[in-house]
């Protein structure tokens, strides 16, 4: 399972690229857009992957709920609440107020990044259940269910430029379960995905052409596509979990593997605290860093190597010390 680590570390360096690249989706100059477009649409199987892995790591256990709950709840809300602190107290430049950060946390607005946090815990939440009988579910059923539910989270967002939606329609079916469901059979069982290539191809060209034949439509971006729960997304991201698993599992250690494994082992740390150095790069008037800045052809790959190494600075020390260390 040692595969499992260096998927980590494509996920979190997609998850870079999506934050670094966001600024190119606005410019109005067409190349820098594609340039923009074609990175994002590459790395929006970030947050699958990540699912996938819990779902990979999880649902095979077997362990008391209460032990669960315990050791799930110190891993996960103390990073939340404390990064939700530190965040809101960024945003409003050193100001605390009690009643808005209570506003804000429930409802999912201290910043960008932490909605995973709000997609995660009621999946955890969920996790004991799922175990009572996942192992009796086929897995071709398994598949039915997460290309229903992932069909049906694309209808909407696809209906919804329109102003309608289908919430009640999709109100039985979690794409989230579906991502940890997959992630259980393609890393627990002997299941094989026939014609992978072919529709995780298909399925990013749909991300890729759909997201730019929609956005010049309506003249403005539209992320339709780009729906971490969406069916094209999906299936782009279980082409590549499964890849993972069949090319980076061997036992021979490589530059390639090592580096993925290292990036793995942090990237939780990375993934919290990536906005705030994305924020103050570009808070230096003479030496602003971003992908916006200057060329981008330059300044993209060379902002996305400054967070990465930046964030591994930061969170590598904090991941030594022992009080600190529970919240990375």
């Amino acid at each position: 399972m040692n595969w499992i680590s260096k998927t980590r570390g494509i996920a979190i360096l997609a998850v870079l690229m999506i934050h670094v690249n966001t600024p190119l989706l606005y410019e109005s100059q067409s190349s820098v857009w594609w340039l923009g477009h074609i990175f994002d649409s590459l790395s929006r199987l970030a947050v699958p992957l990540f699912l996938m892995i819990s779902g990979a790591l999880l649902l095979h256990k077997e362990e008391p709920v209460g032990f669960y709950i315990e050791k799930r709840a110190a891993k996960i809300l103390i990073p939340f609440i404390v990064w939700s602190v530190i965040y809101f107290i960024c945003k409003l430049s050193g100001e605390f107020n009690v009643k808005l950060f209570i506003q804000q946390f429930l409802s999912g607005k201290i910043y960008y990044h932490l909605w995973y946090f709000y997609i995660l815990i009621p999946l955890y939440i969920f996790i004991p259940f799922l175990r009572r009988f996942v192992r009796y579910i086929p897995s071709s059923y398994i598949i039915i269910y997460a290309l229903i539910s992932s069909g049906v989270s694309t209808i909407n967002d696809v209906i919804g430029i329109y102003g309608l939606n289908m919430q009640v329609f999709s109100n039985p079916f979690s794409v989230g379960v579906s991502y940890l469901l997959l992630g259980y059979i393609i890393a627990r069982r002997e299941y094989e995905l026939k014609y992978y290539q072919l529709y995780g191809a298909v399925s990013f060209l749909i991300i890729l052409l759909g997201t730019y034949l929609i956005t010049a439509w309506r003249g403005t971006l539209s992320q339709v596509f780009y729906d971490a729960l969406g069916l094209p997304v999906l299936m782009y991201a279980v082409m590549v979990f499964y890849l993972c698993k069949k090319c980076l599992n061997g036992s021979t250690p490589t530059y390639k593997g090592q580096f993925l494994e290292y990036i793995g082992k942090y990237s939780f740390g990375i993934y919290l605290i990536h906005p705030l150095l994305l924020t103050l790069m570009t808070k230096f008037p003479t030496f602003s860093i971003s992908a916006s800045t200057g060329s981008p052809y330059i300044m993209m790959p060379v902002t996305f190597v400054v967070v990465l190494s930046c964030s591994l600075l930061f969170i590598i020390p904090l991941s030594k010390i022992p009080i600190l260390k529970r919240i990375t």
